[in-house]
């Protein structure tokens, strides 16, 4: 229904790297590059709401890590899980703590969790 654009809002919402950008539907979910007429820029209030993008996790979790003398979680859908695992696999200054063995609290489960806490103490890297 060509009406149902006309209900809602567009939104426009960068890449990665901020050089280009696209418009999103919140009704209809539909995806432009051309501005429609009625677009809203998202607020500070609910780029907030959306999270931290995936390419300035490392930089937000370092600054927790140090500054905050805290240790960071990360949730997130399966797929930006999917890729921050493989970063942190790989990653030299980070220990991966998978809680998907989480499902049912048992005392194996709680043991593996408790070592990589530790060794994520002991070794200085970001948990």
């Amino acid at each position: 229904d060509p009406r149902a654009l006309e209900r809602g809002r567009w939104y426009r919402l960068e890449d990665a790297s901020g050089a280009r950008h696209m418009f999103v539907h919140n009704y209809t979910r539909d995806i432009t590059d051309t501005r429609p007429k009625n677009c809203f820029d998202l607020s500070q209030k609910e780029k907030r709401l959306l999270g931290t993008p995936i390419t300035e996790l490392p930089v937000v979790l370092q600054r927790i890590h140090q500054q905050l003398k805290k240790i960071p979680l990360v949730y997130g859908t399966e797929a930006a899980c999917h890729a921050w695992k493989n970063y942190a696999t790989y990653s030299q200054d980070s220990h991966l703590l998978d809680t998907g063995v989480l499902k049912r609290v048992n005392e194996r489960s709680l043991e593996e969790c408790r070592r990589s806490i530790v060794a994520a103490m002991k070794n200085g890297t970001k948990l």
